[in-house]
Protein backbone atom coordinates (compact mmCIF):
# COMPACT_ATOMS: atom_id res chain seq x y z
CA UNK A 1 0.00 0.00 0.00
CA UNK A 2 1.15 3.26 -0.40
CA UNK A 3 1.95 5.40 2.38
CA UNK A 4 3.92 8.39 3.63
CA UNK A 5 8.04 7.92 3.52
CA UNK A 6 9.17 7.04 7.23
CA UNK A 7 12.55 7.44 7.77
CA UNK A 8 13.81 4.24 9.33
CA UNK A 9 16.88 5.57 10.92
CA UNK A 10 18.31 3.46 13.85
CA UNK A 11 17.07 3.76 17.15
CA UNK A 12 20.22 4.56 18.94
CA UNK A 13 20.48 7.94 16.78
CA UNK A 14 16.53 8.93 17.50
CA UNK A 15 16.86 10.80 20.43
CA UNK A 16 14.52 13.75 19.65
CA UNK A 17 16.84 16.60 19.81
CA UNK A 18 14.70 18.47 18.01
CA UNK A 19 15.61 21.87 19.18
CA UNK A 20 17.58 24.00 15.71
CA UNK A 21 17.39 27.09 17.89
CA UNK A 22 16.99 28.17 21.58
CA UNK A 23 13.23 28.17 21.81
CA UNK A 24 10.27 25.93 23.62
CA UNK A 25 8.96 23.60 21.48
CA UNK A 26 5.62 21.94 22.40
CA UNK A 27 3.68 19.00 20.80
CA UNK A 28 0.29 17.44 21.45
CA UNK A 29 -0.98 14.32 20.54
CA UNK A 30 -4.64 13.43 20.14
CA UNK A 31 -7.16 10.63 18.87
CA UNK A 32 -7.16 7.14 19.34
CA UNK A 33 -6.08 5.01 22.27
CA UNK A 34 -5.43 1.60 20.50
CA UNK A 35 -1.62 2.09 20.52
CA UNK A 36 -1.56 4.46 23.41
CA UNK A 37 0.65 2.89 25.63
CA UNK A 38 3.69 2.46 22.85
CA UNK A 39 3.51 5.96 22.17
CA UNK A 40 3.86 6.65 25.66
CA UNK A 41 6.77 4.15 26.13
CA UNK A 42 8.36 5.84 22.52
CA UNK A 43 8.20 9.12 24.15
CA UNK A 44 9.87 8.27 27.52
CA UNK A 45 12.35 5.38 26.29
CA UNK A 46 14.09 4.70 23.10
CA UNK A 47 16.31 1.20 23.28
CA UNK A 48 19.18 1.65 24.03
CA UNK A 49 18.89 4.92 25.73
CA UNK A 50 16.14 7.30 27.60
CA UNK A 51 15.17 10.00 25.77
CA UNK A 52 15.44 12.31 28.77
CA UNK A 53 12.14 13.71 30.12
CA UNK A 54 12.66 14.83 33.87
CA UNK A 55 8.81 15.26 34.57
CA UNK A 56 6.26 13.32 33.86
CA UNK A 57 3.00 13.85 34.97
CA UNK A 58 -0.48 12.16 33.99
CA UNK A 59 -4.31 11.22 35.08
CA UNK A 60 -5.01 7.57 36.68
CA UNK A 61 -2.59 4.87 37.54
CA UNK A 62 -0.75 4.71 34.95
CA UNK A 63 0.78 6.68 31.97
CA UNK A 64 -0.41 3.67 29.15
CA UNK A 65 -3.83 4.22 30.23
CA UNK A 66 -4.07 7.59 30.84
CA UNK A 67 -6.31 9.89 28.85
CA UNK A 68 -4.15 13.18 29.60
CA UNK A 69 -0.44 13.44 30.20
CA UNK A 70 2.68 15.39 29.86
CA UNK A 71 6.56 15.10 29.34
CA UNK A 72 8.92 17.90 30.04
CA UNK A 73 12.77 18.25 29.64
CA UNK A 74 14.89 21.07 29.97
CA UNK A 75 14.36 24.43 30.54
CA UNK A 76 13.52 27.44 28.98
CA UNK A 77 14.69 28.89 26.23
CA UNK A 78 14.79 25.48 24.94
CA UNK A 79 12.27 23.28 26.79
CA UNK A 80 10.79 20.65 25.37
CA UNK A 81 6.81 19.39 26.28
CA UNK A 82 4.74 16.91 25.09
CA UNK A 83 1.16 16.97 26.20
CA UNK A 84 -1.62 13.83 25.26
CA UNK A 85 -5.03 14.26 25.05
CA UNK A 86 -6.56 10.60 24.28
CA UNK A 87 -10.01 11.36 22.59
CA UNK A 88 -11.03 9.20 19.99
CA UNK A 89 -10.49 7.76 15.81
CA UNK A 90 -12.34 10.54 14.48
CA UNK A 91 -12.45 13.00 17.11
CA UNK A 92 -8.92 13.27 17.01
CA UNK A 93 -8.92 13.69 12.77
CA UNK A 94 -11.38 16.28 13.53
CA UNK A 95 -9.10 17.97 16.04
CA UNK A 96 -6.44 18.41 13.31
CA UNK A 97 -8.39 18.96 10.17
CA UNK A 98 -10.48 21.81 12.46
CA UNK A 99 -7.42 23.11 13.92
CA UNK A 100 -10.02 22.85 17.26
CA UNK A 101 -9.05 25.17 19.84
CA UNK A 102 -11.50 23.40 22.64
CA UNK A 103 -9.24 20.35 23.19
CA UNK A 104 -8.54 19.31 27.11
CA UNK A 105 -4.70 19.46 27.97
CA UNK A 106 -2.96 19.31 31.24
CA UNK A 107 -1.03 22.56 32.52
CA UNK A 108 2.20 22.44 32.61
CA UNK A 109 4.11 20.18 35.87
CA UNK A 110 3.99 22.46 38.89
CA UNK A 111 1.01 24.88 37.65
CA UNK A 112 -2.76 24.28 37.42
CA UNK A 113 -2.36 21.64 40.31
CA UNK A 114 -0.80 19.36 38.30
CA UNK A 115 2.28 17.22 39.90
CA UNK A 116 4.58 14.96 38.79
CA UNK A 117 3.99 11.56 38.30
CA UNK A 118 0.30 9.45 38.88
CA UNK A 119 -2.73 10.25 40.13
CA UNK A 120 -3.66 13.44 38.96
CA UNK A 121 -7.09 14.09 38.57
CA UNK A 122 -8.71 14.83 34.96
CA UNK A 123 -10.58 17.93 35.93
CA UNK A 124 -7.14 19.45 35.96
CA UNK A 125 -7.23 18.97 32.02
CA UNK A 126 -8.66 22.51 30.89
CA UNK A 127 -8.81 24.53 26.98
CA UNK A 128 -6.08 26.76 26.73
CA UNK A 129 -7.02 27.58 23.20
CA UNK A 130 -4.15 26.16 21.45
CA UNK A 131 -4.91 23.04 18.87
CA UNK A 132 -3.56 19.64 18.28
CA UNK A 133 -0.14 18.96 16.18
CA UNK A 134 -1.13 14.95 15.57
CA UNK A 135 -3.71 12.49 15.83
CA UNK A 136 -4.12 8.83 16.04
CA UNK A 137 -6.54 7.15 14.01
CA UNK A 138 -7.84 3.33 13.58
CA UNK A 139 -9.23 4.38 10.39
CA UNK A 140 -8.27 6.11 7.28
CA UNK A 141 -9.13 9.98 7.01
CA UNK A 142 -11.65 9.07 4.08
CA UNK A 143 -13.77 6.76 6.63
CA UNK A 144 -14.85 9.63 8.76
CA UNK A 145 -16.35 13.04 7.62
CA UNK A 146 -13.59 15.41 7.86
CA UNK A 147 -12.09 14.44 4.82
CA UNK A 148 -10.40 18.11 4.31
CA UNK A 149 -7.77 19.07 4.12
CA UNK A 150 -6.10 15.69 3.37
CA UNK A 151 -3.67 14.92 6.23
CA UNK A 152 -0.22 13.75 5.75
CA UNK A 153 -0.69 9.77 7.17
CA UNK A 154 2.06 7.47 8.32
CA UNK A 155 0.94 3.64 8.80
CA UNK A 156 3.02 1.92 11.50
CA UNK A 157 0.71 -0.40 13.10
CA UNK A 158 -2.50 -2.52 12.89
CA UNK A 159 -5.12 -3.06 15.41
CA UNK A 160 -7.60 -5.91 16.23
CA UNK A 161 -11.16 -6.27 16.86
CA UNK A 162 -13.66 -9.24 17.71
CA UNK A 163 -16.70 -9.86 17.84
CA UNK A 164 -18.12 -10.31 21.55
CA UNK A 165 -21.80 -11.39 23.31
CA UNK A 166 -22.54 -11.15 26.53
CA UNK A 167 -22.88 -13.03 29.70
CA UNK A 168 -26.61 -14.23 28.76
CA UNK A 169 -29.56 -15.45 30.42
CA UNK A 170 -28.10 -17.29 33.86
CA UNK A 171 -24.83 -17.86 32.76
CA UNK A 172 -26.22 -19.35 29.26
CA UNK A 173 -26.07 -18.17 26.08
CA UNK A 174 -25.83 -20.43 23.12
CA UNK A 175 -24.89 -17.67 20.16
CA UNK A 176 -21.24 -18.52 19.00
CA UNK A 177 -20.87 -16.65 15.49
CA UNK A 178 -21.98 -13.50 13.16
CA UNK A 179 -21.66 -13.46 9.47
CA UNK A 180 -21.59 -10.56 7.42
CA UNK A 181 -25.81 -10.64 6.64
CA UNK A 182 -26.69 -10.99 10.81
CA UNK A 183 -24.56 -8.52 11.72
CA UNK A 184 -25.99 -5.98 8.79
CA UNK A 185 -29.50 -7.17 9.94
CA UNK A 186 -28.79 -6.83 13.39
CA UNK A 187 -26.97 -3.41 14.11
CA UNK A 188 -30.07 -1.59 11.94
CA UNK A 189 -33.00 -3.37 13.53
CA UNK A 190 -35.25 -1.85 15.54
CA UNK A 191 -36.62 -4.15 17.03
CA UNK A 192 -33.61 -6.67 17.50
CA UNK A 193 -33.57 -10.20 15.87
CA UNK A 194 -34.75 -13.46 16.84
CA UNK A 195 -32.45 -15.66 17.92
CA UNK A 196 -33.25 -18.14 15.58
CA UNK A 197 -31.28 -16.13 13.41
CA UNK A 198 -28.11 -16.77 15.17
CA UNK A 199 -28.98 -20.82 16.00
CA UNK A 200 -31.06 -22.06 13.03
CA UNK A 201 -33.33 -23.11 15.65
CA UNK A 202 -37.01 -21.70 15.02
CA UNK A 203 -38.02 -21.98 18.45
CA UNK A 204 -35.37 -19.76 19.63
CA UNK A 205 -37.28 -16.61 19.58
CA UNK A 206 -35.66 -15.02 22.56
CA UNK A 207 -34.22 -11.01 21.10
CA UNK A 208 -31.17 -10.27 20.70
CA UNK A 209 -29.80 -6.78 20.32
CA UNK A 210 -26.77 -4.93 18.67
CA UNK A 211 -24.73 -2.88 21.21
CA UNK A 212 -21.79 -0.47 20.31
CA UNK A 213 -19.94 2.81 20.22
CA UNK A 214 -20.31 6.13 19.65
CA UNK A 215 -19.17 7.90 16.38
CA UNK A 216 -15.74 8.81 17.89
CA UNK A 217 -15.01 5.03 17.75
CA UNK A 218 -12.07 3.84 15.16
CA UNK A 219 -13.73 0.70 16.02
CA UNK A 220 -17.20 1.49 15.23
CA UNK A 221 -16.28 3.05 11.45
CA UNK A 222 -14.06 -0.11 11.28
CA UNK A 223 -16.70 -2.90 12.04
CA UNK A 224 -19.51 -1.09 10.54
CA UNK A 225 -16.98 -0.75 7.24
CA UNK A 226 -15.94 -4.59 7.60
CA UNK A 227 -19.76 -6.00 7.69
CA UNK A 228 -20.68 -3.76 4.80
CA UNK A 229 -23.12 -1.87 6.82
CA UNK A 230 -20.93 1.47 5.77
CA UNK A 231 -18.48 3.53 7.92
CA UNK A 232 -20.79 6.43 8.33
CA UNK A 233 -24.20 4.69 8.67
CA UNK A 234 -26.94 5.31 10.34
CA UNK A 235 -27.44 2.02 12.82
CA UNK A 236 -29.97 1.16 15.84
CA UNK A 237 -27.42 0.39 19.12
CA UNK A 238 -29.48 -0.14 22.39
CA UNK A 239 -29.10 1.56 25.73
CA UNK A 240 -29.29 -0.30 29.23
CA UNK A 241 -27.92 1.99 31.48
CA UNK A 242 -28.55 5.82 32.58
CA UNK A 243 -25.10 6.73 31.56
CA UNK A 244 -26.47 6.46 28.07
CA UNK A 245 -30.04 8.05 28.53
CA UNK A 246 -32.95 8.22 30.42
CA UNK A 247 -33.25 4.35 31.29
CA UNK A 248 -31.82 3.94 34.71
CA UNK A 249 -31.30 -0.57 33.23
CA UNK A 250 -28.99 -1.76 35.03
CA UNK A 251 -29.87 -3.60 38.64
CA UNK A 252 -26.71 -5.02 40.58
CA UNK A 253 -25.42 -7.59 37.81
CA UNK A 254 -28.60 -7.25 35.95
CA UNK A 255 -29.29 -5.82 33.00
CA UNK A 256 -33.43 -4.93 33.71
CA UNK A 257 -34.09 -2.26 30.99
CA UNK A 258 -33.44 -0.89 27.47
CA UNK A 259 -34.24 1.11 24.68
CA UNK A 260 -32.04 2.57 21.91
CA UNK A 261 -29.71 4.62 22.63
CA UNK A 262 -30.96 8.51 23.34
CA UNK A 263 -30.53 10.81 20.43
CA UNK A 264 -27.04 12.48 21.11
CA UNK A 265 -24.76 15.55 19.71
CA UNK A 266 -21.04 14.77 19.15
CA UNK A 267 -18.81 16.75 16.77
CA UNK A 268 -21.30 19.44 16.36
CA UNK A 269 -23.33 16.87 14.58
CA UNK A 270 -26.90 15.58 15.42
CA UNK A 271 -27.72 11.76 15.73
CA UNK A 272 -30.75 10.57 15.48
CA UNK A 273 -31.87 7.95 18.64
CA UNK A 274 -30.29 4.45 17.72
CA UNK A 275 -26.97 5.94 16.41
CA UNK A 276 -25.13 7.12 19.27
CA UNK A 277 -23.22 4.13 21.86
CA UNK A 278 -20.56 4.00 24.45
CA UNK A 279 -17.86 6.38 24.19
CA UNK A 280 -15.58 3.93 25.44
CA UNK A 281 -14.69 -0.15 24.92
CA UNK A 282 -14.25 -0.47 28.49
CA UNK A 283 -17.92 0.13 29.16
CA UNK A 284 -19.61 -1.19 26.61
CA UNK A 285 -17.81 -4.58 27.50
CA UNK A 286 -19.29 -3.86 31.23
CA UNK A 287 -22.50 -4.45 29.76
CA UNK A 288 -21.13 -7.88 28.25
CA UNK A 289 -20.41 -9.14 31.66
CA UNK A 290 -24.59 -8.43 33.15
CA UNK A 291 -27.27 -11.22 32.73
CA UNK A 292 -30.26 -10.17 30.81
CA UNK A 293 -32.70 -13.06 32.35
CA UNK A 294 -35.20 -10.41 32.92
CA UNK A 295 -35.03 -6.90 30.44
CA UNK A 296 -38.12 -4.68 30.12
CA UNK A 297 -37.64 -3.38 26.42
CA UNK A 298 -39.16 0.26 25.85
CA UNK A 299 -40.81 -0.17 28.85
CA UNK A 300 -42.59 -3.84 27.46
CA UNK A 301 -43.00 -6.89 29.66
CA UNK A 302 -39.76 -8.07 30.98
CA UNK A 303 -38.23 -11.29 29.46
CA UNK A 304 -34.99 -13.03 28.40
CA UNK A 305 -32.56 -11.08 25.63
CA UNK A 306 -28.99 -11.43 24.79
CA UNK A 307 -26.58 -8.78 23.26
CA UNK A 308 -23.79 -8.66 20.58
CA UNK A 309 -21.27 -6.04 20.40
CA UNK A 310 -18.07 -5.20 19.12
CA UNK A 311 -14.56 -4.15 20.92
CA UNK A 312 -11.26 -4.33 19.77
CA UNK A 313 -8.75 -7.30 21.37
CA UNK A 314 -7.57 -6.00 24.90
CA UNK A 315 -11.73 -5.44 25.61
CA UNK A 316 -12.30 -8.55 24.11
CA UNK A 317 -9.87 -9.77 26.35
CA UNK A 318 -11.80 -8.36 29.76
CA UNK A 319 -15.13 -9.30 28.14
CA UNK A 320 -13.81 -13.34 28.58
CA UNK A 321 -12.15 -12.75 31.72
CA UNK A 322 -13.39 -14.31 34.92
CA UNK A 323 -12.98 -12.11 37.28
CA UNK A 324 -14.18 -8.59 37.74
CA UNK A 325 -17.36 -6.56 37.89
CA UNK A 326 -20.18 -7.77 36.67
CA UNK A 327 -22.57 -11.34 36.70
CA UNK A 328 -19.58 -13.66 35.03
CA UNK A 329 -18.13 -13.65 31.40
CA UNK A 330 -19.09 -12.64 28.17
CA UNK A 331 -17.81 -14.64 25.19
CA UNK A 332 -16.06 -13.96 22.23
CA UNK A 333 -17.75 -15.03 18.75
CA UNK A 334 -16.74 -16.44 15.62
CA UNK A 335 -17.43 -13.32 12.81
CA UNK A 336 -17.32 -13.93 9.14
CA UNK A 337 -14.23 -16.19 7.85
CA UNK A 338 -12.70 -16.40 10.94
CA UNK A 339 -10.78 -19.50 11.62
CA UNK A 340 -12.09 -20.88 14.55
CA UNK A 341 -14.03 -19.46 17.48
CA UNK A 342 -11.87 -21.17 19.79
CA UNK A 343 -8.10 -19.70 18.57
CA UNK A 344 -5.38 -18.51 20.65
CA UNK A 345 -4.51 -14.74 20.43
CA UNK A 346 -1.69 -15.59 18.77
CA UNK A 347 -3.35 -17.62 16.25
CA UNK A 348 -5.72 -14.98 15.64
CA UNK A 349 -2.92 -12.47 14.90
CA UNK A 350 -1.54 -15.00 12.77
CA UNK A 351 -4.52 -15.70 10.73
CA UNK A 352 -4.62 -11.79 10.44
CA UNK A 353 -1.06 -11.53 8.99
CA UNK A 354 -1.91 -13.87 6.74
CA UNK A 355 -5.63 -12.36 5.76
CA UNK A 356 -8.02 -15.38 6.76
CA UNK A 357 -8.96 -13.03 9.25
CA UNK A 358 -10.87 -9.77 8.38
CA UNK A 359 -11.14 -7.91 11.51
CA UNK A 360 -7.93 -5.32 12.11
CA UNK A 361 -7.33 -1.87 10.92
CA UNK A 362 -4.48 -0.15 10.36
CA UNK A 363 -3.16 2.93 13.08
CA UNK A 364 -2.68 5.72 11.77
CA UNK A 365 -0.59 8.63 12.70
CA UNK A 366 -1.96 11.84 10.68
CA UNK A 367 -0.58 15.72 10.62
CA UNK A 368 -0.74 18.59 8.28
CA UNK A 369 1.63 20.69 7.45
CA UNK A 370 4.36 20.30 10.20
CA UNK A 371 7.58 22.32 9.88
CA UNK A 372 10.69 22.01 11.83
CA UNK A 373 11.01 20.75 15.13
CA UNK A 374 7.49 19.60 15.17
CA UNK A 375 8.61 17.84 11.63
CA UNK A 376 10.90 16.01 13.06
CA UNK A 377 9.34 15.23 16.06
CA UNK A 378 6.56 13.76 14.14
CA UNK A 379 9.39 11.36 12.19
CA UNK A 380 11.09 10.27 14.65
CA UNK A 381 8.03 9.18 16.46
CA UNK A 382 6.94 7.08 13.21
CA UNK A 383 9.55 5.63 13.11
CA UNK A 384 9.93 4.24 16.71
CA UNK A 385 6.43 3.49 16.61
CA UNK A 386 6.92 1.68 13.17
CA UNK A 387 9.55 -0.50 15.23
CA UNK A 388 7.42 -1.41 18.24
CA UNK A 389 5.99 -4.19 18.87
CA UNK A 390 2.19 -4.33 21.10
CA UNK A 391 -0.71 -6.47 22.18
CA UNK A 392 -1.57 -5.23 18.33
CA UNK A 393 0.37 -5.76 15.26
CA UNK A 394 3.29 -4.16 13.21
CA UNK A 395 2.89 -3.15 9.92
CA UNK A 396 6.02 -4.84 9.11
CA UNK A 397 4.27 -8.25 9.75
CA UNK A 398 1.68 -7.97 7.53
CA UNK A 399 1.26 -10.50 4.35
CA UNK A 400 -1.27 -8.57 3.20
CA UNK A 401 -2.97 -4.95 2.98
CA UNK A 402 -6.18 -2.98 2.38
CA UNK A 403 -6.66 0.60 0.58
CA UNK A 404 -9.50 1.04 2.47
CA UNK A 405 -11.51 0.66 5.86
CA UNK A 406 -13.21 -2.63 5.44
CA UNK A 407 -11.64 -2.90 1.47
CA UNK A 408 -11.06 -6.12 -0.09
CA UNK A 409 -7.50 -8.00 1.71
CA UNK A 410 -5.31 -8.93 -0.80
CA UNK A 411 -1.74 -9.86 -1.11
CA UNK A 412 0.88 -7.54 -0.49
Amino acid sequence: MKTSNILLAGLAAVAFTTQASAADLVVRLTGSTAFRANTHTAIVTATPTGLGFTQTAFTGASASGAKYAIYEKGTSPSKTTIKTSWTGSVGGVQAVVEQRTDVKWLPDVGTGGVVAGSGNSETLAAVDGIPADIAFSDCYQSSTVFKTPALTDVVFGVVQFRMVTNYGVAGVNPITSISYQQARALFTSATGLPLSIFTGNAADTTRVYGIGRDPDSGTRVTCLAESGIGANSTVVHWSPSSAGGTVTGISGNNVIALEPWPASTLFGINYAVGNGGYASGGDLVKTMRLDTSSVSVNGGTAAPCYFIGYVGKSDADTVIAGAGTGAGAGKVIKFANEDSNALTSTQVADSIKNGANPQWSYQHCMQNGLTGDKLTFYTDLTTLLTATTSSNIKFSDMKVERLIDGGTVTAK
